[in-house]
């Protein structure tokens, strides 16, 4: 067995990820933080992995979660907790508690740790093999997006300028639409309206820029766009399998 550590910005378990995945409802329901995770048959995940399954929150209850969130007008990240719902999170308050959960997931002896979020955390020196589901889906799509290519990117949360047309320099100075539709907010055809502005720009390829996406979503996406759509968390499945399977 692979022991390898699921680390999440908000808190554990990911009971959307881990459906996407085909775990079991019952393994899921009698998940505690830190607890091991093996896939069942059919799940996506390689059945030679044992996960161990940490949130960065996992230890801040709901009265307090407030100290972790970003002041008024300020940019934040975005995660699901534990009961279902979200919250956004201060880059800066959650450092700590990223270094504390990383430490905690080596010292379980995990010999790989994979982050479900897409931010880049580049204050995290971890030991071990730390895979980014980001920067796993950025190589992917300048190795197959050409350089005149258009990409169609969601992200996670409203934002006050609304859909844009930009060149960026993160995806090598290509033409990158962006639209904003939260994967917390159900159901998955809430975010058919941004979807839908991403089509009128006749995109390329799409990126579903957080974890919270899910196959759902990538489906409905895919059906009005007529286009490929990257998903972070299917993305990162199929690496953890390529790297790890037998």
């Amino acid at each position: 067995m692979v022991r390898v550590g699921l680390l999440t910005i908000g808190q554990s378990p990911r009971v959307d990820i881990l459906t996407d995945w085909e775990f079991k409802k019952e393994q899921i329901e009698n998940f505690k933080s830190m607890g091991k995770l093996v896939p069942p048959s059919g799940s996506p995940i390689p059945q030679n992995i044992e996960f161990i399954h940490l949130g960065a929150l996992d230890d801040i209850p709901p009265e307090r979660m407030y100290e972790i969130q970003p002041p008024e007008g300020k940019s934040g990240m975005i995660s699901r907790l534990k009961n279902g719902s979200w919250t956004l999170i201060d880059p800066e308050k959650i450092k700590p508690l990223m270094i504390n959960s990383l430490e905690r997931l080596e010292e379980a002896g995990c010999e790989a740790i994979l982050q479900l979020c897409t931010g880049g955390f580049n204050y995290l020196q971890p030991n071990v093999l730390y895979l980014k589901a980001g920067t796993l889906c950025k190589s992917l799509i300048e190795s197959i997006l050409k350089p005149s290519g258009k990409l169609g990117a969601f992200h996670p949360f409203p934002s006050r300028s609304g859909p844009r047309m930009e060149k960026s320099e993160r995806w090598g100075g290509r033409e990158v639409f962006s639209v904003n539709a939260n994967p917390y907010d159900p159901p998955p055809e809430s975010i058919v309206p941004a979807i839908e502005e991403m089509k009128k720009q006749d995109v390329d390829l799409a990126y579903m820029g957080c974890l919270g996406y899910s196959l759902a979503h990538k489906k409905i996406a895919m059906e009005i766009l007529d286009k490929p759509v990257i998903l972070p968390r299917s993305v990162s499945a199929r690496t953890l399998a390529e790297l790890f399977g037998v």
